[in-house]
């Protein structure tokens, strides 16, 4: 029982992350699509949205996602290269020729 635990340790921070940057990038393209669609197609939001406010809502939502998670992914990898530093591998790892 001890080995299944191991495999999910450590689980529970990725996936809070992968669900946070979903919901900010696919409510960020939902709003920018209907902006795009009264503000510059002037249209109802149920209509059909050209190419242009596709891109333009892909655009929105992948700048947004990237603001917002870039932060986050920073403090991320700066904690994982201090703790390699604290916590050095096993010797068997720095010796293995690949």
């Amino acid at each position: 029982m001890a080995q299944v635990s191991g495999l999910f340790r450590g689980l529970m921070p990725p996936l809070t992350t992968v669900a946070a940057q979903n919901s900010i990038l696919f409510s960020t393209y939902g709003a920018s699509k209907r902006w795009w669609l009264e503000h510059v197609q002037m249209a109802p939001s149920n209509a059909d949205i050209s190419m242009g406010g596709v891109y333009f809502s892909g655009v929105v939502s992948g700048l947004t996602c990237s603001v917002v998670t870039i932060p986050s992914e920073l403090v991320k990898c700066r904690l994982q290269v201090r703790l390699i530093f604290f916590f050095p591998p096993p010797l068997f790892f720095t010796q293995c020729k690949y």
